[in-house]
């Protein structure tokens, strides 16, 4: 846990054109403060933070909402995912990329959890670039201010 907590933020201090985060639950400072940190200096990198819908709104994890107002405050998007649970924990960016079961809390740099670290080969690089984006444009806007119920899952429209 605690080398891949390295390489994430040497992964967002050396990233030069993009940093996308896929966490089910979030609350690391020193990684809210590198990503803020990373888009104030490079202001054309693309940072993007997707979440968790139901683990954003309602979960334990009490820093969410204000990591969430502080990466929103520094032109940073943030989306929650509502298809479905968003169990996935990814990082890409282009300098490395991390995946697996460890969350971006506090609580499981502690825990005896795995991932993997990598640079992929940039046609494998692009395909989770493609996977990310799908789930980004499926995703929705969110501040950090947001209280549960106003940003419920529309009922679907069934056609006859």
């Amino acid at each position: 846990a605690a080398e891949s907590q390295q390489r994430r933020l040497t992964a967002i201090r050396t990233a030069k054109s993009f940093v996308y985060v896929v966490a089910f639950t979030f609350d690391l400072d020193d990684v809210t403060q590198s990503i803020i940190e990373a888009k104030r200096t490079r202001p054309h990198l693309d940072v993007r933070v997707l979440l968790d819908r139901e683990q954003a709104l309602t979960g334990q994890t009490s820093n969410l909402r204000p990591r969430v107002i502080q990466l929103t405050s520094h032109r940073i998007s943030v989306r929650l995912y509502s298809a479905s649970r968003l169990q996935a924990k990814v990082f890409l960016t282009d300098v490395g990329q991390i995946w697996g079961s460890q969350n971006w809390t506090a609580a499981s740099l502690a825990n005896v959890e795995r991932c993997a670290i990598t640079t992929l080969p940039e046609q494998s690089l692009n395909r989770e670039i493609a996977w990310f984006d799908d789930l980004w444009t499926k995703g929705r806007v969110f501040s950090g201010r947001e209280q549960r119920d106003d940003l419920r899952t529309p009922p679907a429209v069934r056609e006859c």
